[in-house]
């Protein structure tokens, strides 16, 4: 790398930092790194970690000139574990090696495959923002060198740049995520007046809950129904779906009637008086609650990727949603 000139110095930071500017997000933010910073360093290869949210571990952002089976086994880092990036990281402190020689004294384990895509030297260079540790920054080179005073100044700055857009773009996350939740928000408290006047407007409770779960799909669902106990029997009296999944729904209800003896689902609901919700739906879930493989199919078609059923009561009559 070897910066012979401020001028230089100077030239190549502003044109990093004004890449950093234009990037709202972690991943614009590795993209700067891949295709900005690795030519202003002619640096052959390196990547951009990220401190996991419960600090056990560096997220690989970006990565570039290893291959892609090399860059999947560092996709996640345990921060004990013991290599340049994670070091630099307990550290907070830059990490060199100028050789392969050095590779050998301090990290043997990792000489065959520096030796193998020929990058004798390294810098690994945390990110520290508010005495915070975000991530490392790490460059690979081609040929052995001694990094020089202003290779250091310039690498000091670059990482200071690099924190500072990380913590933007965390910011920018957290701005959006806020936004996000108080539009939900407002389109809940809009649902909920509008469920509220139609389930006042009549005595046809059937045919109310039928107007509200169409109010219900698709702002907040793909698939709604209410079913009624009666008996030992669970029957939907109002059905809700997005058009493509209509014919499925329809299949499930005809072929598949809910009892309430059944494991899971909606009869574990109504017996419990609990509801459940589920952000994930695991593949077990649809297993234990259907009947046989063409019940497993047709759940699994309906490519739904939460739930939440609801007990609610009329008349003092236990059903669910």
């Amino acid at each position: 790398m070897a910066l012979d000139t401020n001028e230089a110095l100077t030239a190549r930071l502003q044109a990093v930092t004004a890449a950093f500017s234009r990037a709202l997000t972690p991943a614009q933010i590795g993209e700067v790194i891949v295709n900005e910073c690795l030519s202003a360093l002619e640096a052959q290869a390196g990547g951009l970690c990220v401190l996991s949210d419960d600090g056990s571990c560096l997220e690989l952002l970006a990565g570039r000139g290893f291959n892609a089976e090399d860059i999947e086994h560092w996709q996640r880092i345990p921060a004990s574990q013991i290599i340049p990036v994670t070091v630099a990281l307990r550290q907070r402190t830059p990490i060199r090696l100028s050789s392969f020689a050095d590779w050998q004294r301090d990290y043997p384990d990792l000489l065959p495959l520096m030796q193998r895509y020929n990058l004798p030297a390294l810098i690994a260079m945390p990110l520290i923002h508010d005495e915070r540790v975000l991530g490392v920054l790490s460059f690979n080179f081609s040929a052995p060198r001694q990094f020089a005073a202003t290779d250091i100044a310039f690498l000091t700055a670059l990482s200071q740049q690099c924190a500072q857009a990380l913590e933007r773009a965390h910011l920018y996350a957290s701005e959006r995520s806020a936004r996000t939740i108080a539009e939900a928000v407002q389109r809940w408290l809009v649902f909920l007046n509008e469920a509220s006047a139609i389930l006042a407007s009549s005595l046809d409770y059937k045919r109310t809950i039928g107007v509200v779960l169409s109010k219900a799909v698709p702002t907040f669902a793909d698939v709604a129904v209410c079913n009624l106990l009666q008996g030992d029997a669970i029957q939907p009296i109002a059905v809700a779906t997005q058009p493509h999944q209509a014919d499925l729904v329809h299949q499930l209800i005809w072929r598949y009637p809910v009892h309430l003896g059944n494991r899971d689902g909606i009869a574990k609901v109504i017996r419990s008086g609990r509801a459940v919700l589920l952000t994930t739906i695991d593949p077990s879930f649809i297993s234990n609650d259907s009947v046989d493989a063409d019940h497993v199919q047709l759940l699994t078609e309906l490519q739904l990727v939460s739930y939440l059923c609801v007990p609610i009561s009329i008349s003092g009559t236990r059903s669910a949603r």
